[in-house]
């Protein structure tokens, strides 16, 4: 059986080392835990310092905004009391045209009945003359009348007879200048004893009016037998 000999001195595995080195982790990580702490209450206090900022300069741009609108706001009643007071105003102006077309139609039709028939009678005075005028005879050769006799010469004091033989410039001119060519011949008819417009009209196809327009130099109530008339091609 061996002898176990006793030791003398302190162990290095004792209760009390253990302690001290857990005591001593404890502190270092209370440090570590506070260091963390502050650092995060120095942030924290950073943001809310930047978010009373950011605020109160939301503040400051709500205020202005709140500013604008209500000027804003202002101004658009101004211009709505304005438009409304124009429309009043065109709406009364409307008014009143429509009052002055209604009163002008009103004048404008019974001018134009009245303007009908002065027409209508005017154009019946028309057609009963033209039917008078036409269905006058003839007159025959050698009668004269009113219309027809040709007016007395009158002489004229300051008149003066030329030498025979004498050249004036007019007559030089009439010489040298070149003849004209002649006008084609249009178809006419000669008015026999007993004839009227309207016979003749009626003879050779053709209207009244017509055969007046061709011969704008007759007289439609006087036509003589033996005159020739021009037809309407």
């Amino acid at each position: 059986m061996p002898i176990v000999e006793p030791r003398f001195g302190r162990s290095s595995h004792s209760p009390c080392a253990g302690f001290g080195s857990l005591a001593l982790w404890i502190g270092i990580w209370a440090i570590v835990i506070s260091l963390i702490c502050l650092y995060l209450g120095i942030d924290a206090r950073n943001v809310a310092q930047d978010s009373q900022r950011r605020m109160a300069r939301n503040v400051e741009l709500l205020d202005e905004s709140r500013t604008k609108i209500e000027s804003l706001e202002t101004e658009i009643r101004e211009f709505l009391r304005l438009t409304e007071q124009r429309l009043n105003d065109m709406s009364f102006t409307v008014e009143q045209n429509q009052t002055r077309i209604k009163t002008n139609a009103i004048q404008l039709g019974s001018t134009r009945k009245v303007a009908s028939e002065l027409i209508e009678g005017l154009t019946s005075q028309k057609e009963a003359i033209t039917e008078l005028a036409t269905r006058i005879p003839a007159i025959p050769e050698g009668v004269q009348t009113e219309r027809t006799r040709p007016p007395r010469p009158t002489p004229s004091p300051t008149a003066r007879t030329q030498p025979e033989g004498a050249n004036t410039g007019s007559s030089t001119q009439q010489q040298t200048a070149a003849p004209k060519p002649a006008p084609k011949p249009r178809a006419t008819y000669t008015v026999k004893s007993g004839d009227t417009l309207v016979d003749i009209a009626r003879r050779k196809n053709l209207s009244v009016p017509d055969l007046l327009d061709a011969n704008p130099d007759i007289d439609p109530n006087v036509i003589r037998v033996g005159q020739k008339l021009n037809l309407p091609e």
